[in-house]
């Protein structure tokens, strides 16, 4: 399966040096007690996680340019577990609208995503015309989590009108 022209490849990072340097502190060093193979980059766990988002694919279906899904999907739990992954979309989020500009919702008023209902889950695509900046791709991961939220509405109003985006699985 091919990506469409506008769609990243696993190759090209979504997130730029500068979101990196505001999302690294955050993550724990590596423990001095580990043993075995030494830990894999926290960079690139997390760029495969967000292109797991983007995409809505299952974890098993991470290209093989990213390490094995069951090492991001394992990082992706511990960081969760402890609170880290909500603070890192916060952290990104607050990047996206002070640094950025960007309005997720304004984008999609502008077309710059789409979404579409299938028959089972909403789903978010880019408008190829428009160029790839780091604001739109980080954007799209939000987009996409909005997706996930307005399905759990569709099933669970209840638990969604108690849920945000931050605190939904990926």
């Amino acid at each position: 399966m091919t990506d469409p022209p506008n769609i990243p490849n696993p190759k090209s990072s979504m997130l730029t040096d500068d979101q990196w340097s505001i999302l690294q502190p955050l993550l724990p060093p590596p423990s001095k007690y580990l043993r075995g193979r030494p830990p894999l980059d926290d960079r690139l766990i997390l760029e495969a996680i967000l292109y797991k988002i983007c995409h809505a694919i299952p974890w098993y279906d991470l290209p093989a340019d990213f390490p094995s899904h069951q090492t991001v999907y394992r990082r992706y739990r511990q960081w969760r577990r402890h609170g880290l992954w909500k603070r890192l979309l916060q952290e990104l989020g607050a990047d996206l609208k002070n640094r950025g500009g960007f309005s997720i919702f304004q984008a999609f008023d502008d077309h710059i995503y789409r979404a579409e209902f299938s028959q089972t889950h909403w789903t978010v695509t880019l408008d190829p015309a428009v160029p790839l900046t780091w604001q739109v791709l980080t954007g799209w991961v939000f987009a996409n989590l909005v997706a996930r939220l307005a399905d759990l509405y569709s099933r669970d109003r209840q638990l969604a009108s108690h849920t945000s985006f931050f605190d939904l699985p990926v």
